[in-house]
Parts: C-alpha cells; structure tokens; sequence
C-alpha cells in the first residue's frame, strides 16, 4: 500500500530521537542538547554502529531517524526488523514487549499483524510469572526469568486452547488467566510432593502442559454436565471454582509416577506425538476405572 503514509522501509541503520528539532529546515535538522544528555536509542544496527566507531570517528553516516515516536511504533520497528531480517528468538522480542507496559497492545498487535508477525499474550504471560496469585509463578522460561522451566510457547497455546473452548474469555482477557490459574492451583494440589522437582518431571515440558491443560479444559465441561444431572440445576462453566473442582475430580487418584517415570517415547512435541500423550492419561483414566492392577498398563508413552 504505496499510499498509506505510515509504511516506511528504513535502511540498515535505524535510531529513534527523543526530543524535537530546534529548527523547522527538514533538509538540516539540529538538535540541542547538553553535552552528557542521551537522547537518542538505536532501534537497529548497533553492530554495524559499533564496528564504525572502532574504525574511525569521523565517518560521516545515512540514518533512518524517527522523530519522538510513539512506544508502540518504537516496539512495531523493533519486532519488524528482528523478526523479518535477521531472525532474533521469539521470546527476547516478548520478554522486552513485556517490560513496557506503556505499549498499547491492542494498537502494535494489529499493526503487527498487518505484517504477518503474531505476539499475542505478553502481558497476560508476565503476569502468570509474576502474579502471586500464579501457581506458575517463577515458573516461566523466558528472557525475564532464565530459571524458568516451563517454555513460554506452552502458557501462549495454552492460553489459545482455554480462548477457543470458552467464549467467555474473548470478552475478558482476565478469564484465561483464572482459568489456567485454578487448573494448575489443582494440580499442584494433586502433585505437591512433585512439584518441586522441576527439571525431573514431565508436567512442565512444552508438550504435557498443553496437554494436561486441554485435558482438563475438556473435562470442565462434562464436569458442570454430570452435576447438572445429578442436582436437577444447570451448573455452568463460569461458575466459580469449576475449572479447579473438575481438575481435583479428574486428577482424583491419578498416579504421580506418571510424570516421573521415564518415557520411553521422544521427540512428542508434535501433533503425534500430543495424541501419544493425551491417549496415555486417559489410557490410565480407563486402567483406574477397571481396577487394572497395573495402572500404566496400554500407556503408549511407556511402551
């Protein structure tokens, strides 16, 4: 779209300057500042800035200068040009989105999308690491919190899959989050002696937490259907505490050995490999209601 004012292709070089020009001549502009006073922030090419500085100091350079942008747009340029040219990992561009809380979000996702770039969910994927009312808090594996486990993509399709399933949270970007948080409230509840094993147990990788979280987002469901029948009222998934009643009802004597047995399959964090894991729990949902005496008997990630 040639016509629209606000596509700009910037060359190599690419700064945002804090403060406006002291003259109105666009062919020169000067700027006063005081000798020690930083007013200006390279959005890209501070390489190519800084191998120029060790060759010589008297060079002359072409910038593309963005005169007292807004944050968002400062934010828009950043993820463009990172994610477009020379690709920088996912969650560095989400952790720094998440340190700004200035960022009109709604505003920089569209715009985002405009250009084929998604980065949905940072603030929500702060707050989960942050929030002490988060069960994951600390938890997240990110620039923000290098200690993190728990792969920042697993919160973003989790948060996708609750989104999809309950319309509700479409309408208040709150629901997900209290969803998620009282899922994994339960859980904890149900695994406290594992949970802080971290790194030995399966709950936390990518693939068993999307799972686990869609399991148990599903059974909310049939939860509030069975008590609809059993007490003649309609019980409804917005009721409170649902999400954290249907998780302890379906984790209710699920063996914890589950999450720290080795696997014998690798490589599930595929759609296969995701179907390996949700038939495996309810492989054992189905031993538990036979009264197998093996309980991981049939479990397609043991065998």
């Amino acid at each position: 779209d040639t016509g629209n004012e606000s596509n700009i292709i910037p060359n190599s070089i690419v700064v945002s300057i804090e403060k406006k020009p002291n003259s109105n001549d666009e062919r020169m502009l000067k700027f006063d500042c005081d000798s020690d006073e930083k007013f200006i922030t390279i959005i890209d090419g501070q390489h190519r800035l800084e191998g120029i500085a060790k060759s010589r100091d008297d060079l002359n350079i072409l910038v593309s200068a963005f005169i007292k942008p807004s944050l968002t747009d400062k934010a828009f340029q950043f993820v463009v040009i990172n994610n477009k040219s020379h690709k920088v990992p996912t969650t560095h561009v989400k952790s720094l989105l998440a340190n700004y809380y200035e960022i009109d979000n709604d505003l920089l996702s569209k715009k985002l999308n405009r250009v084929g770039v998604s980065f949905s969910h940072i603030p929500d994927i702060d707050l989960v690491d942050t929030e002490d009312s988060s069960p994951l808090k600390g938890l997240i594996k990110w620039q923000n919190n290098e200690d993190g486990i728990i792969p920042i993509n697993a919160i973003e399709n989790s948060f996708w899959y609750i989104l999809d399933k309950v319309p509700e949270a479409k309408e208040d970007e709150a629901i997900k989050r209290d969803i998620l948080y009282q899922i994994w409230n339960a859980v904890q509840e149900n695994f406290s002696n594992i949970w802080e094993t971290r790194d030995n147990n399966h709950l936390f990788e990518k693939a068993p937490f999307i799972v686990l979280t869609s399991v148990l987002v599903d059974y909310a469901f049939t939860y509030c259907d069975i008590l609809s029948d059993l007490e003649d009222n309609e019980i409804s998934i917005m009721d409170e505490n649902v999400f954290f009643k249907s998780t302890k009802m379906y984790l209710k004597n699920f063996p914890k050995e589950f999450w720290t047995k080795e696997w014998t399959k690798k490589g599930l964090d595929t759609n296969a490999g995701r179907v390996l894991i949700k038939n495996s729990i309810s492989q054992i949902k189905a031993n538990l209601r036979n009264k197998e005496e093996d309980k991981f008997k049939d479990v397609d990630v043991l065998t």
